[in-house]
C-alpha cells in the first residue's frame, strides 16, 4: 500500500507555522525605515496595512475553508481556473520558498556572524549548510518534528519582542511623539510599501493543509489570529521604539538599539538573540512548507512522479524535501540577498491574485466554506485592487527575474508532465 502524509498538524502547529512565516526579520529591521519616512505615525502605516493584508488574508481564509489538501493557493487556483493556471501558482509557490528560504538562510548568517566569537575563512558557506541540513534532516524525519522545530523558534521569538513592549512603554518619551504625522503622500506610499513586506509569509500557513486535523476550521483560525495578532505587535514596536530611542532613524539594527536604552548593553544581546531566532523561525517554517509545494506539484502529475514520494516510516514526502534543500544551498551561496528578497515577495504576489480571483468566483457560485468572510465579493475585489498596487511597486529588474522563472516552468508542464494528471480530490 502506498504511504500518505502523516496528518497531525493542529491549530497551534498552524499558528507557529504562521507566527514564523510572517513576524521574521521585518520586525527587527523596519522600524527605522518607516520612522525616517513618516515620523511617529509610522505605528499608524502599519495599522493600515494589516487592515489591507487582512482583505487579502480573507480570500485565503475563504478558498481554505473548501480545501484540505496539501498545496495551498496552487490547490485554489486548479480548482477554479484549470491546470495551466494552477500549475503556475504552484511553480510560483515554489520559487517563493525557494529563493525565500535562501535569502533568510543568508540573513541567519549576518546575524551569527555579529554574535557567534568564532571567525574562519569560508565560514558562511559552512553555516549556511549546516543550518539547511538540520532543519531539513527534521523534516525528513517527520511532520511532528518539523512542526515542533517551529513551535520552538515561533514562542522563542515572541519572549524578547514582547517582554520588549512590556518593559519599553514605561520609557516613552512624549516628546519625541511630536510632530505626530510627518511626510508628504509620496513619503507615505513609500512607508506603506515598507510595511506591506513585513505581513508578506500568511500566504504558507495553507501549504501542509494536507497534514492537518481538521484544516478547513484550523487554517483560517491561525491564518487570521497571525495577521491580526502582528499587526498589533508591529504597531507597538513602532510606537516603543519610536518613544524611547531618538537615534531610530539612522539605527541599522532598531530593535537591539532601541533595547540598549531599556535594558543596558545586556537587553540589546537580547534583543539581538532574538532576532537570530526570529530568523531560524523562518528558516523552519519554509523548510517545511517548501517541499510541501513541490511534492503538491508531483502529486497533481506535473513533474516526475518520484518527487511525490512518502517515506514508509516517517510518512513525509522526502525526495522533495532532499531536492528543495539541495537547491536551497545551492542559491544561498551563490546568490546576492537584496535580489532574492525580492524574488521572494514578487513570487507571492503572483499567488495572491490568482487566490483573490478564486475566492470571487467562488463566492460567486455559492460554493460553500467552512469559513465566510463578510462582504460578500466586496472583499476579493478590494483585494485584487491591493495586489495591482503592490506589483507596481516592482522595480524592472526583479520583474523580469520573475518573468524568466515562469517561462522556465512552462518546460516541466509541456515536456515533463505525466500524461494523466491526478483529480483534485486525491492531492
Amino acid at each position: 500500500m502506498k504511504s500518505q502524509l502523516s496528518r497531525s498538524l493542529g491549530f497551534f502547529e498552524f499558528l507557529c507555522l504562521g507566527i514564523n512565516c510572517v513576524v521574521g526579520t521585518g520586525v527587527f529591521l523596519l522600524p527605522s525605515l518607516v520612522f525616517a519616512k513618516v515620523g511617529p505615525s509610522g505605528a499608524l502605516a502599519y495599522l493600515l496595512c494589516g487592515a489591507l493584508c487582512l482583505l487579502i488574508g480573507l480570500c485565503f481564509c475563504e478558498m481554505a475553508g473548501r480545501f484540505e489538501g496539501t498545496g495551498g493557493a496552487y490547490l485554489y487556483a486548479r480548482s477554479t481556473f484549470g491546470p495551466f493556471v494552477g500549475y503556475l501558482v504552484g511553480w510560483q509557490i515554489w520559487l517563493s520558498s525557494l529563493v525565500g528560504w535562501a535569502s533568510v538562510a543568508k540573513g541567519f548568517y549576518i546575524y551569527w556572524q555579529e554574535l557567534s566569537p568564532f571567525s574562519f575563512e569560508g565560514q558562511e558557506p559552512c553555516v549556511i549548510f549546516i543550518l539547511i541540513l538540520i532543519l531539513s534532516l527534521l523534516n525528513y524525519r517527520g511532520v511532528r518534528q518539523g512542526s515542533q522545530a517551529n513551535n520552538f523558534f515561533a514562542l522563542s521569538k515572541l519572549i524578547p519582542l514582547l517582554l520588549f513592549i512590556t518593559v519599553g512603554l514605561f520609557f516613552i518619551k512624549g516628546e519625541r511623539m511630536v510632530p505626530f504625522f510627518q511626510g508628504n503622500m509620496q513619503d507615505w506610499g513609500v512607508a506603506m510599501i515598507i510595511v506591506l513586506y513585513a505581513f508578506s509569509g500568511f500566504e504558507e500557513i495553507p501549504l501542509p493543509a494536507g497534514e492537518g486535523v481538521d484544516s478547513k476550521k484550523a487554517v483560517p483560525r491561525a491564518l487570521l489570529t497571525v495577521l491580526m495578532g502582528a499587526a498589533v505587535v508591529y504597531v507597538l514596536i513602532q510606537f516603543v521604539a519610536v518613544g524611547v530611542y531618538s537615534g531610530l532613524a539612522s539605527s541599522s539594527r532598531p530593535i537591539v538599539d532601541a533595547a540598549n536604552q531599556v535594558f543596558g548593553h545586556s537587553g540589546g544581546v537580547f534583543m539581538a538573540i532574538g532576532g537570530l531566532l526570529s530568523i531560524g523561525g523562518i528558516n523552519a517554517s519554509i523548510a517545511l512548507t517548501g517541499p510541501r509545494a513541490l511534492y503538491a506539484l508531483a502529486r497533481g502529475g506535473y513533474l516526475p512522479s518520484w518527487l511525490e514520494a512518502v517515506h514508509d516510516s516517517y510518512h513525509t514526502p522526502y525526495r522533495a524535501i532532499l531536492v528543495n534543500s539541495t537547491l536551497t544551498c545551492i542559491l544561498a551561496v551563490s546568490g546576492t540577498f537584496e535580489l532574492l528578497v525580492k524574488l521572494s515577495v514578487l513570487a507571492a504576489l503572483w499567488q495572491y491574485i490568482p487566490t483573490c480571483m478564486a475566492a470571487f468566483v467562488m463566492k460567486w457560485r455559492k460554493v460553500p466554506s467552512e469559513f465566510n468572510a463578510p462582504g460578500g465579493v466586496a472583499v476579493p475585489l478590494l483585494a485584487l485592487i491591493v495586489c495591482g498596487v503592490l506589483i507596481a511597486q516592482v522595480d524592472a529588474v526583479a520583474l523580469g527575474w520573475s518573468l524568466l522563472g515562469m517561462v522556465i516552468g512552462l518546460i516541466p508542464f509541456f515536456f515533463l508532465r505525466r500524461k494523466e494528471c491526478r483529480e483534485l480530490q486525491e492531492i
